[in-house]
């Protein structure tokens, strides 16, 4: 009897022990950090599927036809829910016309906006078969969206798909991203899509630079696969684990399809993965990072 009287604290110890490690992710909150909305999108919707799913802000972008003014309005009547994010990838931008660069200072100039949209470097349109947007990390549109982004205190995110491209394009892009990354100092910078890369690409990355930082966008990708269904796979969990400042949750919806059909199901899926980590991981990934980086009070 003394025996297991002795045993039972050193038992329920064991135990909390274990829950104590991972997170109960029912009442966790979230920050979508980036996505976008074209005209087929309902407005309501959005706030709706955000309600539900404990989503208390969204960095919202505008895609297609959508008017980013629209989305600074949206913004303006939901200041609580919506952050209004520029306009970057406009038909300007795509051409290299001079005009790209009054339309974003414009924009900046209007005060309606809290953030900067996502500065598309390298995508690949139709599955990978052809570039659909490439422009060098280099080049003079990149550098002006980013000095507007450090000048008003907002992270800048770029997409550059590295597992589209060949050995070559992926150390030029590389190299010429890590100059990116020099330039701006400790101004943060954001993948988004984790920049397609495999695990241990992010953490190379990750070392060498103070101010990178990864979306979690389109995180169930074959390509690089951060999620295993509903749980984070073994090659990115332990780098989540021991790098959780760096990574920012993210949706990036863009159509009504996926506002419609996928947004509830990635959310379950990341709700399911972050409640296998350490209370204060999750929090950070799900929303903490982006309150700090966006210097967001707290959401309410």
């Amino acid at each position: 009897m003394t025996k297991t009287i002795i045993l039972l604290p050193l038992f329920f110890g064991f135990v909390t022990s274990i829950f104590a490690a991972s997170s109960n992710t029912d009442d966790i909150y979230f920050i979508d950090a980036h996505s976008q909305l074209d005209v087929k999108v309902e407005q309501q919707q959005i706030l709706d599927l955000m309600s539900q799913h404990q989503v208390r802000k969204t960095i919202l972008g505008a895609r297609g036809q959508m008017s980013s003014h629209n989305v600074a309005h949206f913004a303006k009547q939901h200041p609580e829910q919506i952050v209004a994010a520029m306009r970057t990838e406009s038909m300007y931008y795509r051409e290299g016309n001079p005009e790209f660069y009054l339309e974003v200072g414009n924009q900046y100039a209007s005060g309606k906006y809290q953030a900067m949209g996502e500065i598309v470097i390298y995508s690949a349109g139709d599955k990978g078969k052809y570039a659909d947007i490439a422009v060098s990390p280099a080049d003079s549109r990149v550098n002006v969206a980013v000095g507007i982004a450090e000048e008003a205190g907002w992270p800048a995110i770029v997409h550059i798909d590295f597992s589209m491209m060949d050995s070559a394009m992926h150390t030029q892009y590389r190299n010429e991203l890590e100059g990116l990354l020099a330039q701006y100092g400790h101004h943060p910078i954001l993948l988004s899509n984790m920049g397609k890369l495999k695990a241990k690409e992010v953490a190379w990355l990750i070392e060498r630079h103070d101010n990178i930082f990864f979306l979690t966008t389109d995180a169930s990708d074959p390509e690089f696969a951060m999620l295993d269904g509903m749980t984070l796979s073994s090659e990115w969990k332990p780098l989540v684990m021991s790098h959780p400042d760096r990574f920012v949750f993210a949706v990036d919806n863009v159509s009504a399809d996926d506002w419609q059909n996928e947004y509830s199901e990635v959310m379950r899926h990341w709700r399911s993965a972050l409640s296998e980590l350490p209370n204060d991981v999750a929090h950070a990934v799900a929303h903490g990072n982006a309150e700090r980086l966006w210097k967001m009070s707290s959401a309410k």
